[in-house]
């Protein structure tokens, strides 16, 4: 047996199989042959995916486990969790990392916690099973919206001795394809497999018709299971009476007749211990604990309730217990696990039919996981859980300003501390936690809850989106924040807030979102009298018109950012910092080396505390690339290693991509080539990581010059391809140049750019923006800053837009 098993957190389904043994054959083929490192099962809910896993894990153990050294499992909640739950990956790396002997606390965040857990079970051969992925991916692109696990599918697939199983209702994105990682659809069950399902039941029908359910149940084994179990129980195995079950909306997708069949339940159920038991389960989106249920049943019946709770073990519990296993919704094995169909169903039920009774229990609930014994402030990620399951009882008894105040400000985050997400880096759990204040994730807030309350929710949300990886998701909160705070007339907040959407756009490379709310960030801030903010902003912007080849108006901004600075610091009078690299970036690109060169050398002695660990990696690199223009080789190498070590320590992972490209991009002339791919393959892994698609274009384009500098010409011109669609795609007119010389080196003709469409998305940006955010002004009043937005933005962009202005 292997030295180490743990799938206690897999579900306890043990449905028998029908019609699966080519499925189980395949996942044996898999182990023993050790084809792919991860093998997905792809299905509807209900269609059997984690019984198929759970029944050849079964299978396998019975023969020690085929040699594993290992056995691990986890479930994230599977089919029950709403498609717009936050769910994160933070539970099972920690879990995961325990595990093997390692603290996950010790890991600075989610990110780093996936690698290393993907190298500890990736070096030895081990089965991993990970049921119900779909509450961390995008419904409809598949792609993974959890950091940490984005991170440890990466590794994992990247070097695994042994078996990882996925099972989900989305496809996960093309990138694991090419890693070789296998996904198969599991299809719905043949009619004869669904037939010979039904006549595991003792049911009043023939073989035809049998064959003829099975295809009405469009070969659905819950629905069949459920269906059988019902018609017996209820209908002495009468198989004609199935055509009295309710009719639903819906019935026409597939689950449907599920649905139909739990309607039907919940309505012979009424009054009886066996629907206040489904209802208790039902307050979970997972297997419940036992003390917690116990804490909901407490000494006093719930307010609302037509029938008691029964008590844990006692003979009306037991009793109830067995008649739900004969209607097919409790496991055999667990009394306490039915499949999530089911306990989604029926706490949807137990909340719209007797609401008072909901909150109240999930009062119980919040009171049982607020006051669990341990520490008042726990300073772990496994002290903190209670409390995180504690906020969304808490939201769901009506108490959101308690969850708020009394749990997470002065126990979670510690106020201004920000303990759990700047100390532990739970930034799932956070961003989880944040969901159950809205009743509408992030534009419709739950009841109860003050306009500064939402706007701490927003702000907290988006960081933890942003600093989680999940760039496009944070600019939500962030639109909703703006709008709260230009109500409220809150100027420079509007301004901070702005200037965040811009950034986030542009390193999702939407430059006209990016343009716009930067400018309009410099606008807001101009009005406050805010001189750091200022010359910030300025920079911002700025960097986002070089970026869509706005070289003039670019250069026009950062000197008169420039000369705000040396008015406000005259000790430090130079752009530094992030904002000093923004400029340098525009004067590399302008092949001012010497320039740059000088500029850095000076920042470089300034006072640390000024620049600050980010200032100085930066300058680092900005000085690294200088010595490449200027030829200065074995300098420039000793600068870029300074710079990939600074910019890790600062933990800048939207600037880490530049410091690998600028390394691969030496190394590739000192034609080092092992070291150009290591450098250009943790430029892509950390840009991809970050979802930060700004790095698309330069990555293809080094891979072009890296492949065209090792005679691979039909390479080079693959990723030109790419590199110029992107560019046209995008507007980061910024890269054309380059472009255009790597296609004369290749003999390609001269690409033709047209940068009407990218003028004509800056100006609708712009309108959009205005008309969004401002009002009309009224007729007579005193005009405030924001009014005065479109106009000088007009007036500002007006040569970089052919004269064109926005109507």
């Amino acid at each position: 047996m292997p030295a180490t098993i743990h799938w206690d957190y897999l579900p306890a389904l043990n449905d028998p199989l029908f019609g699966r043994e080519p499925s189980l054959w395949a996942l044996d083929l898999a182990w023993t042959e050790q084809t792919w490192p991860i093998v997905v099962l792809v299905a509807d809910s209900g269609l059997g995916k984690t019984g198929l896993v759970m029944e050849w894990l079964h299978r396998i153990s019975q023969k020690q486990f085929g040699g594993a050294e290992w056995v691990f499992g986890w479930s994230f909640g599977g089919q029950s969790t709403p498609q717009d739950r936050q769910a994160s990956a933070d539970e099972f790396l920690h879990a995961g990392l325990k595990f093997f002997g390692k603290v996950a606390d010790q890991y600075p965040d989610a990110l780093a916690r996936g690698e290393r857990l993907a190298t500890l079970m990736g070096k030895r051969r081990g089965l991993l099973v990970l049921d119900g992925l779909e509450p961390l991916q995008y419904p409809q692109s598949g792609g993974l919206r959890d950091l940490g696990m984005e991170a440890f599918l990466h590794g994992l697939a990247s070097h695994n001795k042994g078996l990882c199983i996925v099972t989900t209702r989305t496809r996960l994105p093309p990138w694991l394809d090419a890693k070789g990682v296998q996904q198969s659809t599991l299809e719905p069950l043949t009619v004869q497999a669904g037939a010979a399902l039904l006549a595991s039941y003792p049911l009043q029908t023939t073989q035809k018709e049998l064959e003829k359910v099975a295809g009405e149940c469009n070969g659905h084994p819950l629905a069949l299971h459920l269906l059988a179990a019902h018609l017996v129980t209820a209908h002495g195995g009468n198989i004609r009476r199935r055509h009295k079950l309710p009719l639903l909306p819906g019935d026409g997708a597939q689950g449907g007749l599920a649905s139909r069949v739990l309607a039907s339940q919940h309505i012979g159920l009424q009054g009886k211990s066996e629907l206040a038991l489904l209802y208790l389960l039902g307050l979970f989106d997972h297997p419940a604990p036992v003390e917690a249920l116990q804490a909901v049943i407490g000494k006093t019946p719930l307010e609302g309730l037509p029938v008691r709770l029964p008590k844990l073990g006692s003979k009306e519990w037991l009793r109830a217990v067995a008649a739900l296993r004969q209607r097919h919704l409790l496991a055999v094995t667990d009394p306490l696990a039915c499949h999530p169909l089911v306990r989604a169903y029926f706490g949807a039920q137990f909340r719209t039919h007797h609401p008072a009774a909901w909150q109240e229990a999930n009062r119980r609930l919040f009171d049982h996981f607020c006051t669990l014994p341990g520490q008042t402030l726990p300073d772990t990620q496994e002290g903190l859980l209670p409390l995180y399951r504690a906020i969304p009882h808490g939201c769901q008894a009506g108490l959101p300003q308690q969850a708020l105040h009394a749990v997470y400000r002065t126990r979670i985050a510690r106020e201004k501390e920000q303990y759990a997400i700047k100390k532990l880096g739970v930034y799932g759990l956070e961003v989880g936690a944040m969901a159950a204040f809205f009743a509408q994730p992030w534009s419709r807030p739950a009841a109860g809850l003050s306009e500064t309350d939402v706007a701490y929710l927003l702000t907290q949300t988006a960081f933890g989106l942003w600093v989680g990886g999940c760039l496009q998701e944070a600019i939500q909160p962030y639109a909703t924040l703006l709008m709260l705070r230009i109500q409220a007339q809150a100027w420079e907040n509007a301004a901070i807030t702005a200037s965040n959407m811009g950034e986030l756009s542009l390193l999702c490379t939407d430059l006209p979102q990016s343009i716009a709310f930067a400018t309009l960030a410099v606008d807001l801030v101009d009005a406050t009298g805010d001189a750091a903010y200022a010359i910030d902003f300025r920079t911002l912007c700025a960097e986002a018109l070089h970026q869509a080849g706005g070289w003039e108006q670019a250069e026009a901004l950062f000197h008169a950012a420039e000369t705000r600075q040396g008015q406000r610091q005259p000790a430090f009078p130079l752009l530094h910092a992030v904002q000093g690299y923004r400029y340098n970036e525009l004067l590399l690109a302008q092949k001012q080396y010497q320039r740059v060169w000088d500029r850095t050398q000076t920042t470089l002695t300034w006072d640390t505390e000024e620049i600050g660990l980010l200032g100085i990696a930066l300058d680092q690199l900005a000085l690294g690339q200088a010595c490449i223009g200027l030829g200065v080789w074995q300098e420039a190498g000793v600068w870029l290693d300074r710079a990939v070590a600074g910019l890790w320590q600062a933990g800048s992972r939207h600037r880490i991509p530049s410091g690998f490209m600028a390394r691969a991009g030496w190394h590739r002339r000192q034609q080092a080539w092992a070291l150009a791919r290591r450098d250009l393959d943790a430029a892509w892994e950390n840009s991809q990581h970050g979802r930060m698609t700004l790095f698309d274009v330069p990555l293809h384009l080094e891979e072009s010059e890296l492949a065209l500098a090792q005679g691979e010409t039909a390479q080079a011109r693959h990723h030109l391809a790419q590199a110029q669609g992107l560019i046209q795609q995008t507007g980061l007119f910024r890269f054309a140049e380059q472009a255009d010389a790597l296609g004369q080196q290749l003999g390609e003709p001269p690409a033709v750019w047209d940068r009407s469409v990218i003028e004509e998305q800056i100006c609708e940006g712009m309108v959009d923006i205005f008309r969004q955010y401002f009002p009309p002004k009224p007729q007579g009043a005193r005009e405030h800053p924001a009014w005065r937005f479109i106009h000088w933005l007009g007036s500002s962009l007006r040569p970089f837009l052919g004269g064109r202005q926005p109507h």
